[in-house]
């Protein structure tokens, strides 16, 4: 049961949030707030002894001064920071018992200590995301500054079968090139010190099927999807057998298709099937499998609900293929249906039309008419592909270690130098605007200032003939004209 402040119960939390919005009188508001709003509710940092809006939270936690102040001894050259992000495991800091400028170095001096945390993480968690960020103490000689820079990596996903050493050489490639970069983009900036590593850990829980899930009315109505009302944790078998073997009434019931062990190989398969392991079935079956997803959202004074996705697009059309459904209950319950009919269950989202469209499994796009569909199919679909880079390293031309999924240019000796470049630039005079105090129960925009431009300057750069190059400059009334 879902309880409001006002005393009412409800069974669902869709329920509970409508009321909220629209009828509930003694509920705690819905309404976001503003973060300029003198009236912002506070929230005192204890560690930090400081006052900030309720708003801003997330992003004061995430700053060096509050995790400086929440920091416990862990073992070793590694703390614990207590205020870790939301739904964030452990968050670790860990130093270098040397002080260094060279990278190489100290990942090298932590590299055990890291790995010993990421152990301890996969015993507890059995799969987890990780990523790293490494801080860094700077200095702008040229203008006295003194800066914290931080590299990170990208979050991987880690379990009982990741070659930790391998992974962690990944990250620090990954980061050691980002620091190259940066000093070479950012010339004059000098590492005085590398500070520590926070070492991020998440508990990853993939998303998968398990039991029975009822449709929401509005899509069970449209007679699209076969929901198939299985006791056990195999909704993805049940949904495949009843795609494969099509019953002519009391579809939901198990009862009116063949046990799925008798249709399709799932020998070596967990379950429930997480997204990521449908390949693995695709390979078995000779089915490719598509998967699309369910999102609600509040319109017109109801919840409303839409097909996303595909959370899941099978690389390859094979000769059986088959498009499920995977839906959510407020308990965070996941299960597969078969989608009987994707025209009849997206076309209402796709046009105002009540026309059927014709849907191709292997790419997605919709036709008119089925003439229009074949057509496609023979002419079109899977004879054009792309690989998408993956978020491995390369060497580059240079001998640099740069991740594959970031594009640079590199054949800098193939360029040509364009015969002109403009160079402009306007100054503006930051005018006080009277404003009406506006009404506090609708959003709004305070005109405060008004820029008003009062001079320019352009300058027309000749690359071959410097006699051709043209500066001009004006200022006074009128600058905009």
């Amino acid at each position: 049961m879902y309880s409001c402040e006002c005393g009412k119960s409800f069974t669902r939390s869709d329920n509970l949030r409508r009321h909220q919005l629209q009828s509930c009188q003694g509920g705690p508001s819905v309404k976001r707030v503003r973060l300029d709003d003198a009236a912002a509710p506070m929230y005192t940092c204890n560690c930090c002894n400081v006052k900030i809006p309720l708003t801003q939270v997330n992003s004061h936690n995430r700053t060096l001064q509050h995790k400086n102040n929440t920091c416990v001894q862990f073992s070793d050259g590694v703390q614990i920071i207590k205020s870790a992000f939301k739904r964030r495991i452990a968050t670790y800091r860990v130093q270098s018992s040397i002080v260094s400028t060279d990278y190489m170095l100290f990942f090298n001096e932590i590299r055990q200590k890291v790995i010993e945390l990421l152990e301890s993480a996969i015993r507890v968690h059995k799969i987890i995301k990780v990523n790293m960020e490494v801080f860094g103490s700077y200095i702008l000689q040229t203008q006295d500054l003194k800066e914290t820079k931080s590299f990170n990596s990208q979050n991987r996903t880690v379990d009982q079968s990741t070659d930790l050493n391998s992974l962690f050489d990944g990250f620090r490639n990954g980061i050691i090139a980002q620091t190259t970069e940066f000093q070479e983009r950012d010339s004059g900036w000098t590492c005085e010190k590398i500070m520590f590593l926070e070492l991020n850990i998440n508990k990853y829980s993939p998303l998968s099927g398990c039991s029975y899930v009822k449709l929401p009315e509005c899509i069970e109505r449209r007679k699209a999807v076969v929901n198939v009302r299985n006791e056990d944790q195999h909704c993805f078998a049940w949904a495949i057998t009843s795609a494969l073997h099509p019953a002519i009434d009391r579809t939901s019931e198990v009862s009116s298709y063949p046990h799925f062990s008798t249709v399709i190989d799932v020998t070596g398969m967990n379950f429930p099937v997480k997204l990521k392991d449908i390949v693995k079935f695709e390979d078995k079956n000779d089915i490719s499998v598509n998967v699309y997803g369910l999102e609600s959202k509040f319109e017109k004074g109801k919840i409303m609900y839409e097909i996303i996705g595909p959370l899941r697009y099978s690389q390859r059309r094979l000769r059986r293929h088959v498009n499920l459904l995977l839906i959510t209950d407020d308990f965070g319950n996941n299960h597969y249906c078969w989608i009987k009919d994707l025209s009849r269950l997206v076309s209402s989202q796709l046009s105002a039309h009540e026309h059927k469209k014709y849907f191709c499994d292997g790419c997605l796009l919709y036709f008119s008419n089925e003439q229009l569909l074949l057509r496609h199919k023979i002419n079109d679909c899977n004879h054009l592909s792309t690989t998408t880079p993956s978020t491995n390293f390369k060497v580059n031309k240079y001998g640099k270690t740069v991740p594959e999924n970031i594009l640079t240019f590199e054949n800098f000796e193939k360029q040509m130098k364009v015969p002109f470049v403009v160079y402009a630039d306007f100054e503006s005079v930051l005018k006080p605007i009277q404003t009406t105090k506006p009404n506090p129960e609708y959003s709004y925009s305070i005109k405060t200032f008004k820029h008003e431009p009062y001079s320019f300057a352009y300058l027309i750069k000749c690359s071959y003939n410097d006699d051709l190059s043209k500066f001009v400059s004006y200022r006074g009334v009128d600058a905009y004209l």
